[in-house]
């Protein structure tokens, strides 16, 4: 498109359908306000930038993702004086330049003071930041441009909460799926710039290209075309642009290879393979040997997992019934424990034996002492006599040493066993009769 002056008509026609608010803005209005007016500068071509005038309204950071450079403000070149010792040609050339550069002043402005127009017309005055209290109105200061307005309204209107920012930075620093195109992650990177830009936390340039080059350094296929960058000289690859442009050429000749391998996977490699050793492999036998070891991978990791779960359900199982027959033992002492400290008997306990029933010992009546006529005597009835000295030897007493025990008396219980008892003298000398020899 042909660089041209742009009149103030011309500039009023070209903004004359703004949004007119009458509520306050949020931060979705000051988006589309802000976009609407990035569009309507784009269409006005300018020698300093791909995307027109919308350099006068974008940030230094904004503008960066589109361009090399930074956009500069049109100055007025002041009056041109020439040197009379040039050329007429060589003043015509410099006639061209001057008139050139007070086109571009003069287009700038007619589009910064219609662009202030535009906004005055779609803000209400009380939705209006950092304004100016005058006579009848309020409004923005009168040194500020379209630039200036638009960066207050999303000072105030687009603030992102503590929960945005984080989440915003998480997405800026997600992994990239090397499967999708490079395209998708710049422009990832690239709206998460302007949500932070228009927060007023943006990232740097070299920041940017940091952040695109090491999303790329965990995927095999950018290895090289990393490599490829580190040795670029530094004057080439400082801009986001470069950077850009360096990695989309790349994605490009890395799709080229796939398709062309892809291509000749068939016909190329085995045309070469014909007449050598089996080293050369076509894509295709290649895609084929790694499809079948993927089916027998998958086999074996389906049955690896197949028996890893019946034992997990074998544990499970006895895990739960040890489980039960432990709350069982539990539930059992603490009802023992409660019987206990109540006074009950255990539940299901033998019985203790009752004591044993105390038994008297039969009271020992001494025997008489023995005399002649006794049951002893031998036989024939003679006493005998000691053949040392010719005397009876002396009887001895029983009395005194059966009276050293004497049992305690007791009466046996009704019903009880009579115990035996020695018969008495008398019972013993009727006994003994029978058993005493003649005289």
């Amino acid at each position: 498109m042909t660089e041209r002056k742009l009149t103030l008509d011309e500039a009023n026609s070209l903004l004359s359908d703004i949004t007119i608010h009458t509520t306050r803005l949020t931060r979705q209005n000051v988006t589309d306000l802000k976009d609407w007016f990035i569009a309507k500068f784009t269409t006005i071509p300018c020698h300093q930038s791909v995307t027109g005038h919308a350099g006068a309204l974008l940030t230094p950071a904004e503008h960066l993702l589109h361009n090399s450079v930074p956009f500069a403000i049109p100055t007025h070149p002041g009056p041109l004086i020439l040197d009379p010792n040039v050329g007429r040609a060589e003043q015509a050339n410099l006639e061209r330049q001057h008139q050139l550069l007070v086109d571009r002043y003069d287009t700038y402005t007619n589009l910064n003071q219609a662009a202030r127009a535009a906004l005055e017309r779609s803000i209400p005055r009380q939705y209006r930041p950092e304004r100016v209290m005058g006579n009848s109105q309020a409004s923005w200061p009168p040194e500020w441009g379209a630039a200036q307005i638009l960066k207050a309204l999303c000072k105030r209107y687009s603030k992102l909460s503590y929960k945005e920012r984080e989440d915003n930075q998480n997405v800026f620093q997600s992994p990239f799926d090397p499967s999708q195109p490079i395209e998708e992650l710049i422009d990832r990177i690239e709206t998460c710039q302007r949500i932070a830009i228009d927060a007023a936390i943006e990232w740097t340039t070299p920041q940017l290209i940091h952040q695109l080059v090491s999303r790329l350094v965990p995927h095999q296929i950018y290895a090289e075309p990393i490599r490829r960058w580190a040795e670029l000289d530094e004057t080439d690859r400082s801009t986001w642009q470069q950077a850009k442009e360096h990695f989309i050429s790349e994605y490009e000749t890395h799709l080229d290879h796939v398709e062309t391998s892809i291509t000749s996977g068939a016909h190329g490699y085995a045309h070469h393979a014909e007449g050598t050793d089996d080293d050369n492999v076509s894509l295709a036998d290649t895609v084929e040997e790694l499809g079948t070891a993927f089916n027998v991978f998958g086999q074996t990791y389906n049955s690896n997992i197949n028996g890893l779960n019946d034992n997990l359900s074998t544990i499970s199982n006895a895990t739960q019934t040890n489980t039960q027959s432990i709350q069982q033992i539990t539930q059992q002492l603490a009802l023992l424990a409660t019987q206990l400290q109540q006074g009950h008997p255990a539940p299901n306990a033998y019985a203790s034996p009752a004591p044993p029933t105390y038994v008297a010992p039969p009271q020992y009546v001494a025997p008489p002492a023995m005399g002649r006529g006794s049951g002893y005597q031998s036989r024939g009835g003679r006493r005998r006599t000691s053949q040392r000295t010719g005397q009876r030897p002396q009887q001895a007493s029983h009395q005194g040493a059966i009276n050293q025990y004497q049992p305690t008396p007791a009466t046996a219980p009704a019903g009880a066993i009579q115990p035996y008892r020695p018969p008495t003298g008398q019972q013993q000398q009727r006994g003994n009769r029978g058993f005493q020899s003649n005289p």
